[in-house]
């Protein structure tokens, strides 16, 4: 998407900081909003949290980050992850991100490349195991809900249809949960199944950072057909 810089007499005009800002215009950058200089410090403190080799462009080649083998496949998705840090401490909500309130600390939005394999491996891990759980405890009821079933059961005990439902459940919660470990060390041997597990997103943990949503098996993850177009550090380009 084309940018529409039209302020040159801006302080950060074109240099690596209005790169990193990414705004669609000058009229939407928080620069017009806030001041360069105030604009400034925030940069300067989060690339201070950044992994010591700055921001690790992940995009460049177009194969998926994902994959664990050699040759990575071809990327056709983006995966999201919002990784946060509980620094820097301020009063006022973050000028960087206008939209959010982050008073305390930061957001960064991390856009990784992804094969639609592993798209697939990972949408499959985070609904089957949940699919599976839904079926059994719909059919449990389905089958309940039938007079000749009911009465059958609640002659033996009054309580025993709802023993039968609630077994039901919990077969059906710890066949979820067998089918999910088999799913993760079946994908675990050619994919990252975990988003925590890349080398980024680990250089980051090791800076303190976390992700903002998380999930039984790592960070909470938004597929996106095509990479962010403007905002905060979404640039394609190496900063």
């Amino acid at each position: 998407m084309a940018r529409y810089l039209e302020n040159k007499n801006c302080e950060l005009f074109c240099t690596a900081e209005c790169a990193m800002l990414n705004a669609h215009s000058c009229q939407s950058c928080a620069v017009t909003k806030y001041g360069a200089e105030q604009v400034k410090r925030e940069l300067t403190s989060l690339k201070a949290l950044l992994p010591e080799n700055g921001w690790t462009e992940l995009d460049e080649s177009g194969e998926c980050c994902f994959c664990r083998k050699e040759h990575s496949n071809k990327s056709s998705h983006y995966a999201l992850v919002d990784m946060v840090h509980p620094e820097p401490k301020r009063q006022t909500r973050s000028v960087l991100f206008d939209k959010a309130d982050v008073r305390e600390g930061s957001l960064m939005p991390v856009q990784i490349p992804c094969c639609s394999r592993c798209r697939t491996r990972l949408r499959a891990l985070e609904f089957i195991p949940t699919w599976i759980l839904l079926g059994i405890t719909l059919a449990s009821l389905i089958v309940l809900s039938l007079q000749s079933v009911w009465q059958s059961l609640a002659a033996v005990a009054a309580v025993m249809p709802f023993v039968v439902f609630v077994a039901a459940v919990l077969v059906g919660w710890g066949l979820s949960r067998l089918v999910a470990v088999w799913m993760r060390r079946r994908f675990s041997a050619d994919t990252y199944v975990n988003p925590m597990e890349l080398p980024l997103l680990k250089a980051m943990t090791d800076r303190g950072w976390m992700p903002l949503n998380t999930k039984r098996s790592g960070a909470k993850v938004v597929f996106l057909k095509d990479r962010m177009q403007q905002g905060f550090y979404t640039a394609a380009h190496k900063m």
